[in-house]
């Protein structure tokens, strides 16, 4: 009986052990995950945009579910052996496995396009393929993989490239943009901007418009377009009031670099250490402004330049952006003249919109 007794004890102990640890390991994971959710509306005179959330990727620490077993003098001298194994399962837990992918090598390209050099950029578009190498010579092809010309556009590496369907334009680290027609392989154009250029966007109407956006390490945003004389106009949309709180202070007067530049119609989008700009084309005013987070992944006062934006275009008027550890998504719609600006909680949501729930892995 003293026997039995005593096992009984040691699996009750066991019982409650576990319970412990799901208790535990429930109140980490509500502690460790962070998900926040911001409402922005502004209205221009023609347009507004609106943050629908937003949501920051934390890391979730999770401790599986074990069970403990053996015979009664095992569970009696080993509960300090049963502690230091739970704490290596929680820390082997805490890291993070990367996910499992298949992963298949495009074998159709042509074996002299990367012989000496290698691809610095890409872009896969709806009727044909660019490639950028690090030697400043873009390959395009169809979207069958099927040479259609190689051109020697830059001195050194393509960081970006952009096309509307019928024009391409790419930007080096060279400092210079080339725009190219694909039905005219002699219709090329180089603007150079003498610093390098982290990304390039047309217009969605450039065949009229001749109007396109660049910016990169000089940290600004630059519209450029012809005149009637063939003139290169640029005008600089992120201008900034230069302010001096001491003399020795320089840190008010120095931009960011540029990492991303995107179209919308008439709309403008960027990326810098201002976080996420909207602007009109039009009338060269800004509609909207999120701030990059100041704490990402519990660091403090981290870069925005250390971390690539990814954007994607839903629909068009719907734009999602991951950046850093949070992820936006935007709409834009056309409204009736109002200079208000509102902001507000997931109740003044519309209902088309309050169903968009943001997943973080």
């Amino acid at each position: 009986m003293t026997t039995d007794n005593h096992q009984n004890d040691s699996v009750l102990d066991q019982q409650s052990g576990e319970r412990t640890i799901d208790e535990s390991n429930s109140i980490s994971d509500e502690n460790n995950v962070d998900n926040k959710r911001e409402d922005v509306n502004v209205t221009s005179p023609t347009k507004s945009v609106s943050c629908i959330s937003q949501a920051e990727n934390g890391v979730a620490s999770r401790t599986d579910e074990s069970t403990i077993t053996g015979s009664a003098t095992d569970a009696e001298t080993g509960d300090d052996d049963d502690d230091d194994d739970d704490d290596d399962d929680e820390d082997e837990d805490d890291e993070d496995e990367p996910p499992l992918l298949k992963y298949t090598r495009i074998s159709q390209l042509p074996k002299n396009f990367f012989q000496r050099d290698s691809i610095s950029s890409c872009l896969f578009g709806d009727t044909f393929f660019a490639f950028g190498t690090h030697s400043g010579i873009l390959h395009l092809t169809t979207c069958a993989f099927e040479p259609i010309k190689t051109i020697k556009c830059h001195r050194s590496s393509i960081l970006c490239i952009n096309t509307d369907g019928k024009y391409f334009a790419t930007g080096s680290i060279d400092g210079t943009v080339i725009i190219g027609s694909m039905d005219d392989p002699q219709n090329i154009t180089q603007y150079d901007f003498k610093r390098p250029i982290n990304s390039v966007a047309l217009h969605s109407n450039f065949q009229a418009s001749r109007m396109f956006v660049s910016g990169g390490m000089a940290g600004d945003v630059v519209l450029s377009q012809r005149n009637w004389l063939g003139n290169r106009i640029d005008i600089v949309l992120n201008k900034k009031k230069k302010k001096k709180t001491r003399k020795d202070d320089l840190s008010s007067d120095m931009k960011g670099p540029i990492m991303g530049i995107y179209t919308m119609g008439d709309l403008i989008l960027w990326m810098d250490d201002d976080g996420i700009t909207f602007c009109d084309v039009p009338t060269r005013s800004q509609l909207l402004n999120i701030p990059f987070p100041s704490r990402i992944f519990n660091v403090q006062d981290v870069r925005p330049d250390l971390f690539r934006p990814h954007v994607h275009f839903l629909e068009s008027d719907r734009v999602v952006i991951g950046w850093g550890s949070n992820i936006w998504l935007f709409k834009v719609s056309f409204t009736k003249d109002s200079n208000s600006i509102k902001s507000g909680d997931s109740n003044s949501q519309s209902n088309n919109m309050s169903h968009f729930n943001p997943t973080t892995n």
